[in-house]
């Protein structure tokens, strides 16, 4: 009887040593990630870098963000874009782990909320009716905001205990305002909204220490 007791406590040990090492034990609360992603809001990616703060399965996120200018969708317009890559906005994400952070594979859900400004420039051609051969161009400025949120699930993979490699493919909306000022003949101040369907693809890096 005794020997049977003693074999259940090991046993009952093991299986307590073996649950607590599955677990991920981090040094401390805070991290740092970064990485890129797409979405319909900017014609190439998007660079991100987080400062991260976790607890109980539940991490928030927040930092800048560089990408190009967005795309401007109007076949009157040309838009003089360039391929430089600046600092356009701020973003805000919330992650939940349902099973903690464990050794090895992490999976998540994430919430985010992108904040995006940008400015450009072009020129719009108008048709002199009657006389649909002869044009005139007005130049124009464009001020954008973009607030985008997206629904998104991941994973994580570790390295070295305490960092990690990270992919995840989400869904969300663009709402755009768009406020143009044409400059040299019509003078004529214009604002439009805008709601798209976007989808969104990320690859990070980060670690916690």
């Amino acid at each position: 009887m005794k020997s049977l007791l003693f074999i259940l406590f090991i046993i009952t040990i093991n299986q307590s040593i073996a649950f607590s090492d599955s677990t991920h034990r981090i040094k401390s609360d805070f991290g740092l990630r970064t990485g890129f992603y797409f979405s319909s809001y900017s014609s190439g990616e998007t660079f991100f870098g987080y400062l991260t703060k976790y607890k109980e399965k539940f991490e928030i996120s927040i930092g800048p963000s560089f990408g190009r200018q967005p795309s401007f969708g109007d076949r009157l317009i040309v838009v003089n874009k360039s391929d430089e890559v600046k600092f356009n906005g701020f973003d805000l994400a919330y992650r939940f782990y349902p099973n903690g952070l464990r050794k090895g594979v992490d999976f998540y859900f994430q919430l985010d909320y992108f904040q995006k400004w940008n400015k450009l420039s072009g020129h719009k051609t108008f048709l002199n009716y009657p006389n649909f051969f002869s044009q005139t161009t007005d130049n124009f400025n464009a001020q954008i905001i973009s607030s985008q949120i997206f629904s998104e699930a991941g994973f994580d993979f570790k390295f070295f205990d305490h960092i990690y490699i990270g992919t995840a493919l989400g869904i969300g909306y663009n709402f755009i305002y768009r406020h143009i000022t044409q400059e040299t003949l019509t003078q004529f101040n214009t604002t439009e909204k805008q709601i798209d369907l976007s989808m969104i693809f990320q690859i990070n890096v980060g670690g916690r220490f």
